[in-house]
């Protein structure tokens, strides 16, 4: 077919205007769209009519707009997931209770009240 057809010059025109469109959706549909568009020209039309055309850019900007708003990925929607879990949990309870807690010991750094005698004063049962 060369430029001087017709129907290869719309053609031509048509694939033009799909690039407007993200890649993966012309992977997917784009053959189907081009294939529409091309059996619903009229015979002999040389050129997308510009109803046609801003259409086109129209459901392309639609697209680009769904594809950044679309739902996370599964990564971001589990570590959401586990946010909204865990963050109701640490507004309820903002410090851990005294026999969880740890503190500062003088010989061995950072230990667990667990880890100490109970005589001790607001640890593990006062």
């Amino acid at each position: 077919m060369s430029t001087a057809d017709p129907h290869a010059r719309l053609e031509q025109s048509y694939r033009r205007l799909l690039w407007l469109f993200p890649p993966s959706y012309r992977r997917s549909r784009g053959r189907e769209l081009l294939d529409v568009l091309m059996e619903r020209a009229d015979p002999g039309q040389r050129r997308p009519s510009p109803a046609e055309s801003v259409a086109l850019l129209r459901f392309s900007v639609r697209t680009w707009a769904s594809r950044a708003l679309s739902p996370a990925p599964a990564a971001a929607r589990n570590a959401m997931g586990l946010l909204a879990v865990v963050l109701p949990m640490l507004l309820l309870f903002p410090r851990p209770p005294p026999c969880m807690s740890t503190h500062r010991s003088a010989d061995s750094g950072w230990t667990s009240c667990r880890s100490e005698r109970t005589s001790r004063r607001g640890c593990c049962g006062v």
